[in-house]
């Protein structure tokens, strides 16, 4: 199976006329003319190229016809077993992180990462009859050390990256390589696992470059682990799934970066260049030797390049003319790629807890079927008081089991006859304790009715009513975050004033590293600022939203926000009233049927033949009212997850613009 190539191309309004793309019925051919300078000079460089790529994405092309394409179908395969790979490679700035994590503007922009945690967990909730554990974490590789973006600070402060927990390679007997100190993090819900993203991202090493105002400064690797078994069955199913933001590729004579920013840009290069010696040496079918040694990137990525793996990679491409060098060694690397082949297995563990009492509940139903058919048992002797309770028991596991599997193993004709009328006794009292005015009381839930989708509907009205609940318990979670940092900024700034804090170092300052303050702490405070009263800092921070750039797009996401709350809250009563509506008409059908119940006994008619118009109506408006609570429940919840969603984009807005403003107040010069 070789790797999935496909290719991206960033939106631009100067696009290069020299790049032209020929659809084909199994692929895209992307074209690329460069005219050779001829002006004083003998010049024989190449002026045509041609790359082949599975399909080729235009300029205007969504955030979900990229996710649709590239990652669902490894996503469903890593579900199923499969370790699966989506990575991200071309120059700085091409649009690699907006592709993998996403954008900051809206929620049509979330990228991959937030998509695929969605799609799994909603396919959790589609099949209840599978069992699923989810855990994530995040390695970033900045100057060819690996960091854990989602571990503890040594001692409890995050001040820069040398405080995130370090991670150590090791490699096993059979060739596995295992991370040490990178923690993985179990997850329940598409919000934790957001949660651990909006973290993770917090953590990262970006930085302003000439060409990217916003470049991520190293490799990162989003994983996340998934495990499932059908339910009752002794075999689980372990897929492994990579998500990996490549750092860009740049030239150092184009960007004439120097100090941090130049260390940084050769530690990406030298590893990109590693990466691409081990593309060349599998795609070579003689080569014996990969060099996944070389460097970290490398060996983490050992099995999505060559090994156990389903890999798809997306080359970003910039489209105008003064990049047209770096698109072409993207597609060339892009070429190198396609012709790896990996070798993809299911993965599958046997459990041998579940395996020993699978065999144990097994020698136990052999006997009890030998002792019935041998006739061993002295069927005359009464069943004990303590046999009786054994019993008892044992019935309402096997009741309560959601195992396909469950068995009730039973020794003699005794123990069958006392089970039966322990049953007939448990459904009886249960009828009892029902009544016919709580017999249909799912149905009151907008279920039932003879649309055979009772169940479906049970859980939407579960997650209803956990609906109100849900939401205080990220409001008051936020808010506790949002304490949490003004704690530590204060604290900061206390020990700044008591002159624990030092000044900053200019030639740091020079790199335009960007920080958050969950990152690094918050930046240092000059004499001036330190100096300045709650009123002027107010006024400076009124003029700095007039010039800031980044103050309209926080202002635009919290109206955004505000207007999805209000649509949640109409929405919500919305579907309260039409749940009411259904549990009204269900109330009518009920005392309807009761009321004619007689009348039909003393005509004689069989359930068959009874032609009752008025039941009809109600039926048919049932299924109206029905399917209207579904739609309108359905839209709550793609509501929540895009209130979810931009929550967190919010978040990091903030941050970025409190410390884009503290960046400012330290800037400004000295007033007297």
């Amino acid at each position: 199976m070789s790797i999935v190539v496909y290719c991206r191309l960033k939106p631009t309004d100067k696009p290069y006329d020299g790049v032209e793309l020929d659809p084909q019925d199994d692929c895209d051919i992307l074209k690329i003319h460069t005219p050779r300078n001829t002006k004083d000079i003998v010049n024989h460089t190449r002026e045509d190229y041609k790359f082949k790529f599975q399909k080729v994405f235009q300029r205007e092309t969504s955030q979900d016809t990229i996710f649709n394409h590239v990652a669902k179908p490894v996503a469903e395969s890593v579900i199923e077993g499969y370790n699966g790979t989506v990575f991200a490679y071309g120059q700085t700035g091409s649009g690699k992180t907006f592709t993998i994590t996403g954008g900051a503007e809206n929620y049509d922009q979330r990228g991959l990462i937030p998509r695929i945690l969605e799609f799994l967990f909603q396919f959790y909730a589609d099949h209840p009859d599978r069992e699923f554990s989810t855990r994530v974490s995040y390695l970033e590789i900045y100057n060819e050390n690996g960091y854990d973006l989602l571990g503890t600070p040594q001692q409890g402060k995050l001040k820069g990256m040398e405080d995130l927990p370090k991670i150590n390679l090791m490699e096993g007997p059979d060739g596995d390589v295992h991370l040490n100190n990178l923690s993985q993090i179990p997850v329940e819900t598409t919000e934790q696992a957001l949660n651990a993203l909006f973290v993770g991202d917090t953590n990262r090493m970006i930085a302003e470059t000439p060409m990217n105002m916003a470049s991520t400064r190293s490799h990162c690797i989003f994983t996340i682990y998934v495990t499932s078994r059908e339910t009752g069955s002794s075999v689980w199913r372990k897929g492994k799934l990579h998500l990996v933001d490549l750092a860009g590729s740049e030239r150092i004579k184009k960007t004439n970066v120097e100090g941090v920013l130049l260390t940084e840009a050769k530690y990406i290069n030298l590893s990109l260049h590693y990466l691409e010696q081990v593309i060349v040496a599998l795609s070579e079918k003689t080569r014996r030797h990969v060099p996944y040694r070389n460097s970290l990137l490398t060996s983490v990525l050992r099995d999505s390049l060559g090994g156990n793996c389903k890999t798809t990679m997306i080359a970003t491409m910039s489209s105008e003319e003064r990049n047209m060098a770096e698109s072409i060694s993207t597609g060339r690397f892009s070429q190198r790629v396609a012709l790896v082949k990996n070798d993809a297995r299911l993965n599958e563990e046997l459990d041998p807890k579940l395996e020993i009492i699978r065999l144990k509940q097994e020698v136990t139903r052999l006997k009890a079927e030998l002792a019935l058919l041998s006739g061993d048992v002295d069927m005359s002797e009464p069943l004990t008081d303590e046999e009786k309770e054994a019993l008892r028991q044992m019935v309402d596991t096997y009741v309560s089991s959601t195992a396909q599997d469950a068995d009730l193993v039973l020794g003699d004709m005794r123990k069958i006859q006392y089970c039966f009328s322990y049953f007939k006794a448990s459904l009886l009292l249960a009828r009892e304790n029902a009544g016919p005015a709580q017999g249909h009381t799912e149905d009151e839930e907008g279920t039932g009715g003879g649309d055979g989708d009772g169940d479906l509907d049970v859980s939407r009205t579960k997650y209803y009513h956990d609906e109100a609940t849900n939401e205080n318990i990220t409001r008051l979670e936020s808010l506790l975050e949002q304490r949490d940092n003004e704690i530590r900024i204060l604290v900061a700034k206390l020990r700044r004033a008591r002159g624990e804090g030092g000044t900053s170092d200019t030639s740091s300052s020079r790199s335009s590293t960007i920080r958050t303050p969950a990152a690094t702490g918050p930046p240092a405070m000059t004499t001036t600022t330190r100096d300045l009263s709650p009123e002027e800092k107010k006024a400076l921070l009124e003029q700095f939203k007039t010039e800031s750039q980044a103050y309209p797009i926080l202002d635009r996401t919290k109206t955004t926000l505000k207007d999805l709350y209000a649509q949640a809250q109409r929405l919500g009563q919305e579907v309260q009233e039409a749940k009411d509506i259904i549990a009204e008409i269900k109330r009518h059908m009920t005392r309807h049927q009761q009321e004619h119940l007689t009348e039909h006994i003393r005509s004689g008619l069989e359930e068959e033949d009874i032609v009752d118009p008025e039941l009809d109506a109600m039926q048919s408006e049932l299924q109206v009212c029905q399917t209207a609570y579904k739609s309108k429940l359905s839209k709550l919840r793609s509501l929540k997850q895009e209130t979810e969603h931009l929550k967190h984009l919010f978040e990091k807005q903030k941050v970025a613009f409190q410390q884009e403003f503290q960046r400012w107040l330290d800037e400004r010069p000295p007033t007297a």
